[in-house]
């Protein structure tokens, strides 16, 4: 599919006053904060909301970003989900149905854009136990800490799931990391253990730095998948 086909919005006629009431579209409008016992999770743009029909997946509701003059060609996060949504690698989130929304003009005389994301369920970081974050770091580095690395991060009040997001920061944004947390590390992306999250970096760098869009990788962007090989990582939303 093509970009301009991906991004042809629906209800382009309809006001903001007209659909903020309605039960699936309304959300979309509300501010992110919006409470309610189906929300799981609230971000800057966007809230996850439960699929009271199917509890393995979940609605993700959004605007787009302020990048772009809030243009869907513009926003990260839908750039990065149009690259990935045919793609099989167990490191991307699978999405099952993507709506896009153009909403009259608002006070701005600007269009608001904004989106109803059907996807899979995932697991937070908090989730998982301490074996879990001993694995994902394995299948990063090809190895377990050392007793003084441990230490070091212990010292530095560095819990591990920040010391694996801030490594897999840094070689998104630089494409290697020479430290973290003052822990030696030397690392390049095609020093990873985990081969589909090198690939899963690569792609987010390339996307980043031809679209010009914001990175926004962080312990709130990296949720899991448990599988019977152990547990997953799965970069949600890595751009902004």
């Amino acid at each position: 599919m093509k970009l301009l086909e991906f991004f042809q919005p629906q209800y382009p006629d309809k006001t903001i006053e007209q659909v903020k009431n309605d039960p699936d579209v309304g959300p979309i409008l509300r501010k992110t904060t919006l409470g309610g016992e189906d929300v799981l999770s609230a971000g800057a743009y966007a809230s996850a909301y439960e699929n009271k029909t199917d509890s393995s997946s979940i609605f993700k509701i959004g605007k787009t970003s302020n990048y772009g003059y809030g243009l869907p060609t513009q926003d990260g996060y839908l750039n990065y989900i149009n690259r990935i949504k045919n793609l099989k690698l167990p490191v991307f989130p699978q999405i099952y149905s993507i709506e896009i929304f153009q909403h009259k003009a608002d006070i701005n005389y600007s269009p608001v854009y904004s989106y109803k994301i059907n996807m899979e369920r995932l697991y937070n970081s908090s989730d998982l136990n301490e074996k879990e974050h001993e694995f994902l770091i394995y299948r990063l580095l090809g190895r377990e800490l050392t007793k003084e690395e441990e230490n070091t991060l212990e010292n530095m009040g560095t819990r591990k799931m920040w010391f694996y997001a801030d490594i897999l920061q840094s070689l998104a944004y630089n494409g290697k990391v020479k430290q973290s947390s003052g822990v030696e590390l030397n690392l390049k992306i095609s020093d990873i253990h985990d081969r589909y999250l090198q690939t899963a970096l690569t792609a987010i760098k390339s996307v980043h730095k031809v679209k010009r869009v914001g990175m926004d990788l962080h312990t709130g962007n990296i949720m899991f998948r448990r599988t019977p090989y152990g547990v997953q990582p799965v970069i949600t939303d890595p751009l902004s």
